[in-house]
């Protein structure tokens, strides 16, 4: 296994890390502080979806392709700038949370448009996962 392999998880690692600790920063100014621990909950479905996805995509092939870790890694970087983008144009009214339910509405959508990067990270280190299944113990 080449060694910059190990580099590149422990950057993708580190990056969702710093992800999250961005999202709670920016949260905690756009939304109440009290709904910055959704981040830890977004990030927990956008691994486990992309668990499921590469598990059904796994019955139809036998096994995980070097590129699509490439292609992962790369949507995962551009969905993080596409989220951000995206997530200034939503606008809500955490406070009129519970009186409006148009502001149910968009905290669903700023929950969702923020689940995407960490699908593609979760789908990234899951397939380095797959496709060195020799080497996990030290991956």
């Amino acid at each position: 296994m080449p060694k910059l392999t190990y580099a590149g998880v422990f950057l993708l690692a580190a990056s969702v890390i710093l992800l999250q600790i961005a999202l709670t920063r920016v949260y905690a100014i756009m939304l109440w502080h009290h709904l910055t621990y959704m981040v830890v909950s977004i990030a927990l479905l956008g691994f486990g979806a992309s668990g499921s996805i590469l598990t059904a995509w796994r019955k139809n092939r036998q096994e995980p392709q070097f590129g699509s870790l490439c292609t992962y890694t790369l949507i995962y970087g551009v969905s993080i700038i596409a989220a951000f983008a995206t997530m200034r144009l939503v606008e809500i009214d955490s406070l009129g949370l519970w009186e409006d339910k148009t502001n149910l509405l968009a905290l669903f959508l700023l929950y969702s448009i923020t689940a995407v990067p960490f699908l593609f990270a979760g789908m990234a280190l899951g397939t380095a996962l797959t496709c060195f299944v020799r080497h996990v113990n030290t991956l």
